[in-house]
């Protein structure tokens, strides 16, 4: 098999709640596992760009609606910050991430280099979509794609300005079109903020 874009890979052991600290270390398993000599099959040039460098959460603290906010911000500008310094136009960037609320540092990087609204394709058995507001656990990695699509508390004022259109604008956030993603979890609240 020919890969036409060679790939750069990177890991993220970003986990935002404390009892979820075994996503974190997903990213090292699978390098255990070998996927880097399976990636390598497909691009014997691929670039490991090694593991972000994340926050450690020993334990949650917080409002019980959005608990851990320091750490995610935080661990969102590490992301951001090691992917705009290695991120290649001419390479496929693989991003292994221990739970999805790396996204955001991810979206943050490429507008650091590409103009224009960067697209994303969104695959988990859950919305991700819910906020503080419709949250009962106040887990954010329940909220990344609300966040990425404007809902939510806002990021930092650095992110903010880094962030696709949709969380800024006249009238209020702009949103990103959303089709109703299929899923097979989500709490009434969060199903109810999804687009019919």
């Amino acid at each position: 098999m020919e890969c036409f874009l060679g790939i750069s890979f990177v890991g993220i052991p970003f986990y935002t709640r404390a009892r979820y600290r075994g996503t974190a270390q997903a990213v090292g398993s699978l390098r255990a596992a070998g996927i880097l000599s399976k990636l390598e099959s497909v691009d014997p040039d691929l670039i490991d760009l090694g593991d972000v460098e994340c926050p450690v959460i020993e334990q949650d603290h917080g409002p019980r609606n959005l608990q851990n906010w320091e750490e995610f911000i935080q661990g969102t500008h590490s992301v951001r910050d090691k992917l705009s310094l290695r991120l290649d136009k001419s390479r496929l960037t693989f991003c292994l991430g221990g739970e999805c609320a790396f996204i955001l540092g991810t979206l943050a990087s490429l507008k650091t280099f590409h103009k224009g609204t960067p697209g994303m394709v969104w695959m988990d058995a859950h919305g991700d979509f819910n906020t503080p507001e419709t949250s009962s656990s106040g887990f954010i990695g329940g909220m990344p794609l609300a966040l990425a699509c404007g809902r939510g508390p806002k990021l930092s004022p650095e992110m903010e300005a880094l962030q696709a259109p949709t969380r800024r604008g006249a009238g209020g956030p702009h949103r990103l079109p959303l089709p109703r993603p299929g899923r097979r979890h989500g709490s009434t609240l969060q199903r109810q903020s999804l687009p019919r």
